[in-house]
């Protein structure tokens, strides 16, 4: 009963885990896409949009497929291949190597995602091509990026693995904060690249071959060919009746054309004037009788527009681009006033998975605790 206890502790801290973990990545997911996206989009600061947790649902399956297309097989190799620092420490090894794909591997294939057609394309070549002509600014972003996660990657090793768990409310904000940063960074380098033209390859043009011309007959269907004159007819021969000795007469066509019947006009009707009889009332939108000032010239007043159609109607210019894109408003950007609620949640849930985790690891049973590196 003694060891049972520390088990059942263990199970229903890491089902707890799991449980707010869901949630944790459903809006860590549903951030860095409205962000990526936003700001390829020119924006500085980001509109967030009325969206339920159901619509976050297919944005965790998204970025899971994007970047466990590239964790899974790494990992499973160095599983297979045993290093020794893997056998030594895994925790701090697996964050990582998971921090090392999502700094290399996993922004190429989210551009990919968001510039293909389809959501679940992890790999676009038309992309790679355009980051290899803005090699510059590719170089800016994994070298700002790396820089902050590598610290991010030593503060969670702190924070997950170490005796002290003052760690942990110092990790959460900071990496809460890295989070945006880089997913900021991620969007300002898809803008750089979306106006980067790539030259195409032109086909080239067959061999025109010579074409037999022929002549094309056209029909007319309303040209009706004049009636062709046919010589006259011979004399009828007459026509007897049985019982009868003489020919009938019958009945021919006038020559001539027809007389046309004269048309009497009808005699004028006196018209009667009407009586002078004042204007019908008029009535206004709402069905009441209009006052006597309103007239067909006075002009009417407009009514109040609506927020959406001033927006509609409003021809506001496009925001201009920075003149640093990769500098400007990046550093600054979890503490914008739009986005400084997205950096409180995710720096309280990431506390709350460090707490979690810690108490989780506290209770483990000895016997899943990992063998020593001599006897593996």
């Amino acid at each position: 009963m003694g060891a049972a206890g520390p088990t059942i502790l263990f199970f229903m801290f890491m089902i707890a885990q799991i449980m707010l973990g869901l949630f944790v990545l459903a809006y860590a997911a549903h951030c860095l896409l409205i962000v990526v996206e936003s700001t390829a989009a020119g924006n500085d600061e980001v509109v967030w949009p009325d969206e339920s947790l159901l619509d976050w649902a297919w944005k965790v399956f998204c970025l899971i497929w994007l970047y466990g297309i590239w964790l899974l097989p790494i990992w499973l190799v160095l599983k297979a291949s045993k290093p020794r620092f893997l056998l030594e420490s895994p925790g701090p090894t697996f964050i990582v190597v998971a921090c090392a794909i999502y700094w290399l591997l996993f922004p190429i294939s989210l551009l990919s995602s968001l510039s293909a057609t389809s959501a679940w394309v992890p790999l676009q070549w038309q992309l790679l091509r355009r980051l290899f002509r803005q090699a510059p600014a590719a170089t800016v972003f994994y070298g700002m990026s790396g820089l902050l996660l590598a610290g991010t990657a030593w503060l969670l090793s702190m924070a997950l693995f170490s005796n002290s768990f003052f760690w942990v409310p110092l990790t959460a904000p900071a990496g809460a904060a890295v989070f945006l940063i880089v997913g900021r960074l991620l969007g300002r380098l898809a803008w750089v690249v979306s106006r980067t033209r790539v030259p195409t390859r032109k086909r080239p043009s067959q061999a025109k071959r010579p074409r037999l011309e022929r002549k094309i007959e056209i029909e007319d269907p309303w040209n009706v060919p004049e009636a062709e004159t046919t010589p006259a007819s011979k004399e009828e021969q007459p026509i007897i009746l049985p019982g009868e000795e003489k020919p009938v007469e019958g009945y021919g066509f006038a020559e001539g054309p027809p007389p046309v019947p004269q048309i009497q006009a009808r005699p004028m009707m006196e018209t009667v004037p009407l009586a002078n009889e004042p204007p019908p009332e008029r009535h206004s939108e709402h069905g009441m009788n209009a006052g006597p000032h309103e007239s067909d010239d006075e002009p009417v007043p407009d009514k109040p527009r609506s927020r959406i159609e001033a927006m509609l109607d409003e021809d506001t210019p496009p925001p201009p681009p920075p003149r640093y894109p990769l500098w400007s408003g990046v550093y600054t950007f979890p503490w914008y006033t739009t986005t400084l609620k997205a950096w409180i949640w995710l720096s309280l849930a990431g506390m709350a998975e460090g707490t979690l985790f810690r108490l989780m690891m506290s209770v483990r049973p000895d016997i899943m605790s990992d063998p020593p590196a001599g006897n593996v």
